[in-house]
């Protein structure tokens, strides 16, 4: 792959840059796993720092397949954003439009900046991954035992876009500083996901896969627990040594073991009668005593997404963010419709192409993502895609740092 075309810049210089570039980077790591969003306008802190660390230092964006679907995205983004000005009923949705463009657009950034980072210098980002889950877990447990002032302590420090404490007493679903609780699901599995791909041991993955399941249970996301599922069997049988892990007695052995300890944990909560494990119940509840219709469907999630379907002809180019229904402003419950009709059919395979294409290289990190997309919302929240981004960055940066190590001749630094 080819850079663009810049002038050369000193390797002394960058070896220098690359210092305050990674301290950057941590800080951009810290804000999206630990800090609320700021609040008079809902962006991560780090967004604006970033987008400055990238003009002031002179990162260079590879002239590539990313580069080309980005530009892609973007397109159909600001046309369908134009769009809007002439289909839209009301003046709000026109700054929703707006404002909801610049999101999708801007969060790129976090891949671009971290994918660069990461091919010229180490990047370790796993001592904060493990002091957000454990941050998590903290929260998880208050929650759990008392919910009220959980939902209270956490609506103060990450400001107005908590669940509200009508929606806390409801449901006793954890949602972390979000306001969907399948979001916070989401997110600890995508943090979560680097930490599953460095583990090298079966013991040392096998021991995080039983401290995701509780932080998963009290979202009560079963999206989410599909999906943790799903990432406890390819990390534990990796796709690309299926055939000398597969028939491993041993790994068989542990994961029944894990698996039937979690479930009596669970039945034990459930039947003590304890008034301080109500969200335990809730959870137990919600999760294992659906109807296999409901798991199916998704409730009314199929309702939906046909209102969606019978209301809207997929174009080449969307309609902007807001998306009605009967002339009223309804959420698709899924990114494949919001962006298909919101932004096109050229935008959607490209943002797919651009966020999916390596499911089978990482699959533990794209899994989560990919979920999310199909049948809840990756791009809605902003935190959640930039995390992401930022990890999915840092794999392909690395890989291409190694490889460019392994590759004899002089170095290029693009």
């Amino acid at each position: 792959m080819s850079a663009l075309s810049y002038p050369a810049t000193p390797v002394d210089s960058l070896s220098q840059n690359m210092g305050l570039a990674r301290l950057v980077a941590y800080f951009a790591m810290f804000d999206l796993l630990l800090l609320p969003y700021f609040q008079l306008v809902i962006i991560p802190f780090s967004l604006p720092v970033l987008v400055l660390a990238m003009l002031v230092l002179d990162t260079r964006i590879r002239n590539d397949s990313y580069l080309l679907l980005f530009g892609i995205v973007v397109a159909g983004v600001v046309l369908s954003l134009g769009a809007s000005y002439f289909v839209s009923a009301s003046p709000e949705y026109l700054t929703d439009n707006a404002k909801r463009a610049f999101q999708v657009c801007s969060t790129f950034v976090y891949f671009f900046y971290f994918r660069w980072v990461a091919r010229h210098a180490p990047l370790d980002v796993r001592p904060l991954l493990r002091l957000f889950l454990a941050w998590f877990w903290i929260l998880s447990i208050a929650f759990m035992l008392r919910p009220g002032v959980t939902g209270e302590f956490l609506r103060m420090v990450y400001g107005r876009l908590v669940s509200s404490e009508k929606q806390f007493a409801q449901h006793l679903r954890f949602s972390y500083l979000f306001s969907d609780p399948n979001t916070a699901a989401y997110f600890v599995l995508v943090a979560a996901s680097a930490l599953l791909m460095s583990a090298r041991t079966l013991r040392l993955q096998v021991l995080l896969l039983t401290l995701l399941a509780p932080l998963v249970f009290l979202t009560q996301s079963r999206g989410a627990l599909v999906v943790y599922v799903l990432m406890g069997l390819v990390t534990i049988y990796p796709p690309r040594r299926l055939a000398r892990t597969l028939l491993s007695v041993r790994r068989a052995g542990i994961l029944l073991f894990v698996v039937v300890g979690l479930v009596a944990v669970l039945i034990y909560l459930k039947e003590s009668g304890n008034e301080q494990f109500e969200a335990v119940t809730m959870a137990y509840e919600r999760l294992f005593e659906a109807s296999s219709e409901e798991y199916l469907t998704g409730t009314s999630r199929t309702e939906i997404w046909q209102r969606f379907t019978s209301s809207h002809l997929p174009l080449p180019l969307g309609r902007g963010y807001v998306l009605a229904v009967a002339g009223v402003a309804q959420g698709p419950h899924s990114d494949v419709l919001r962006i298909t009709y919101g932004y096109g059919l050229i935008a959607l395979v490209a943002i797919m192409l651009f966020y999916f294409r390596r499911l089978w290289a990482y699959p533990a990190l794209i899994l989560p993502a990919l979920m999310a997309f199909l049948i809840n919302s990756l791009c809605d929240e902003q935190k959640l895609t930039a995390l992401f981004l930022a990890l999915l960055g840092i794999c392909i940066g690395q890989e291409e740092r190694l490889k460019a190590a392994a590759t004899p001749g002089p170095a290029h630094a693009p």
